[in-house]
């Protein structure tokens, strides 16, 4: 009897499994959408496109929104929506007692929940299908505007890092080119003293970044927001990420590159972790070292 007590939470697992697998695939469909449209965008940008080709243009994109939309109205497991935003705190028996149990939810990946909906025409804004999180000055083609760093990019650049490597951390680039941010996270490099991070045009500015850069302010460092390109961050002296979650946390390679001297800790960042400890009032170094 126990043998086929325990043999129910594993199906159950191996559900949420699928589910997950079938979530994935259709995220990697909406990625796709996602990155074709913003091609659209920076091709119609060019003024050596006439009105008549940029209303093909306008055409194929508006194909590949009815598409997106399509995707997460109709993704189902089980019967069940998993990228409408429905998919909520739901609960999933993995063991044989009551508190065994994982909970699970999706946010949604609807049009009105991501980036690429501010309709536009010939540079005049029209109609807002949704107006939220697309106030930036991001490059919008004649009709949808898209955010550099959606949910969806994010999502997708978690999975093609863990690939490679399962410690890693994504970071992305904005529609230019230059490092914006990671999932719920910050970037910053140490140059000859200098604290710099990326403008906050094309990044969400945490409540850590703005008292990373407060306290560098008290230490006597001179703080800097500007485009940060991959040159930058490959002959940078240190680098770190801010987040709510780990406050401060040096980096020591990007794309394999080991920054600086590869000192973990390096000076100015350990001179901020220390500062950050003391405002918070844990030893945030002697955390990270205590999971090693």
């Amino acid at each position: 009897a126990y043998f086929f007590g325990i043999l129910s939470p594993s199906l159950n697992a191996g559900d949420v499994i699928s589910m997950a697998q079938v979530s994935e695939g259709a995220l990697g469909e909406i990625s796709d959408i996602l990155q074709r449209v913003r091609e659209l965008a920076i091709q119609s940008a060019s003024d050596s496109y006439n009105a008549t080709e940029r209303n093909y243009i306008q055409t194929e994109v508006n194909q590949l929104i009815s598409e997106f939309d399509r995707v997460t109205k109709d993704t189902e497991f089980n019967e069940i929506n998993v990228l409408d935003g429905s998919f909520a705190d739901r609960r999933f028996q993995i063991g044989t007692h009551e508190r065994e149990f994982a909970q699970l939810s999706i946010s949604s990946m609807r049009l009105d929940s991501l980036g690429a909906y501010k309709a536009k025409s010939q540079g005049t804004e029209t109609t807002d299908i949704a107006n939220s999180a697309v106030d930036n000055d991001n490059l919008a083609l004649n009709a949808y505007a898209v955010s550099d760093t959606s949910e969806t990019n994010l999502v997708q650049a978690e999975f093609e890092v863990t690939s490679i490597n399962p410690e890693g951390w994504p970071i992305l680039l904005d529609m230019n080119g230059n490092i914006s941010e990671g999932p719920g996270s910050n970037f910053f490099i140490i140059k000859n003293g200098k604290v710099i991070t990326p403008k906050e045009q094309y990044v969400l500015a945490g409540i850590s970044r703005s008292t990373t850069l407060e306290l560098a302010a008290e230490l006597g460092l001179e703080t800097l927001e500007a485009d940060i390109d991959l040159y930058d961050v490959y002959t940078a002296d240190e680098a770190f990420v801010t987040s709510t979650s780990f406050c401060i946390c040096p980096v020591l390679s990007v794309n394999g590159a080991i920054i600086g001297e590869g000192e973990i800790p390096a000076p100015v960042t350990k001179r901020l972790l220390s500062a950050y400890s003391g405002l918070v009032g844990i030893d945030i170094e002697q955390q990270y070292l205590s999971r090693l």
